[in-house]
């Protein structure tokens, strides 16, 4: 067996290696008044284009009629800004798929296979059920969607939309707040 002997090695205080060329920095950007007046009318001007395409895309334009995909590009490129701020808020990822899933009750005369939901959302009886709790619980009163399932036939069937459960309702009915 041999022995390894390590000599001491203890650092001495060395001094900080400095450069012998000056430090530079360099001359701050002048920006004229006219690119600075240019800049806030740009501004200005984005402003008012994105509160109008907000405008289309909360349907205050009725007049426009877009298709969805051109409505989701605007929505991608335009967030809302919360309803605090005098904007309306956007609707949360659980109100939109009730809004889709509302739109394929009118497109469907108020019918809707389990096969037309699970193509178009991928859900299941389960999952369906929950929705259509969602769509009674967490809706506003007028936009409630009282959705009946008959399991002989697989089919969905949109009751009613609004305040009151139509009549002979036997399922859920909305929290007392």
């Amino acid at each position: 067996m041999s022995q390894i002997v390590v000599e001491d090695l203890t650092a001495e205080s060395v001094a900080p290696v400095t450069s012998a060329e000056p430090e530079t920095t360099a001359p701050k950007r002048e920006v004229s008044e006219a690119a600075k007046a240019a800049l806030k009318e740009y501004q200005e001007a984005s402003k008012k284009a994105k509160a109008f395409l907000a405008e289309v895309i909360l349907g205050k334009h009725p007049q426009l009629v877009l298709p969805n995909e051109v409505l989701e590009a605007i929505r991608v490129l335009v967030p809302i800004r919360n309803a605090k701020q005098g904007h309306a808020a956007p609707r949360s990822a659980k109100q939109q798929v009730l809004d889709k899933l509302l739109d394929l009750f009118m497109a469907n005369d108020g019918k809707v296979t389990l096969m037309q939901v699970f193509k178009e959302f991928r859900m299941g009886e389960g999952e369906m059920r929950v929705r259509m709790r969602n769509a009674i619980h967490d809706r506003k009163p007028e936009e409630r969607m009282w959705i009946t399932y008959d399991s002989d036939t697989e089919t969905y069937t949109l009751e009613e939309v609004g305040v009151n459960p139509p009549a002979g309702w036997t399922g859920t009915l909305p929290k007392n707040k």
